[in-house]
């Protein structure tokens, strides 16, 4: 009886050590870690559509088109404006489905950083399908257009589609920046988007 009441013991402590090693670090994708655990993000992608034709120009101001594109934003994004969509917070995601080429793909961007006379550059981190590229600069000699290529390997990681997110390590709310007192932490205007086949 002694046996059975330690072996039950043992089992009972190992099931508790278990669940405390699950509290502690929990074996959750980087994104539920980030949003409910540590609290590091305040984007939680939520699911869309993202139906998307390769070639097809986009508008993220205020207008049909622009208001259209909320079956893209996953998170992190404010609603349209006549300019565009600024992000909001640390990050921000699109999502897009289409039938993935053979080739890389081309993503431009009509986009501005939200910088001013104490704030001089936002630099914008971008990932595709989870893969880092290229990061963006944007100043005041570089705002406007921006190109981003996407080889043909990157593009394969999800044959369905793009997810493509942004990360915003100097982002700025205008109250920081003396402007009015909007608290919110704001990085890049999004105004057009366009995403087609790399040219070969």
């Amino acid at each position: 009886m002694n046996r059975l009441l330690w072996a039950g013991t043992i089992v009972l402590a190992g099931f508790e050590l278990w669940a405390a090693s699950l509290l502690l670090s929990p074996q959750v994708s980087a994104n539920y870690r980030d949003y409910y655990v540590t609290g590091s993000s305040d984007c939680w992608p939520r699911a869309v559509s993202g139906r998307y034709q390769l070639g097809q120009p986009l508008s993220f101001r205020d207008d049909p088109v622009g208001r259209a594109t909320v079956r893209h934003r996953q998170c992190g994004w404010i609603a349209p404006f006549s300019a565009g969509s600024w992000s909001v917070g640390d990050r921000a995601r699109l999502r897009f489905a289409f039938a993935v080429p053979e080739t890389g793909l081309l993503i431009g961007l009509v986009a501005q950083g939200y910088i001013g006379t104490d704030h001089r550059e936002q630099r914008v981190e971008v990932r595709v399908n989870g893969e880092r590229l290229d990061d963006l600069v944007f100043n005041p000699t570089t705002q406007g257009f921006a190109a981003i290529p996407v080889s043909r390997d990157v593009a394969a990681l999800d044959p369905t589609g793009v997810t493509l997110q942004f990360d915003f390590p100097d982002r700025i709310s205008p109250l920081a920046m003396g402007v009015n007192d909007d608290t919110r932490e704001l990085g890049m205007l999004l105004s057009e988007l366009m995403i087609s086949p790399l040219p070969q």
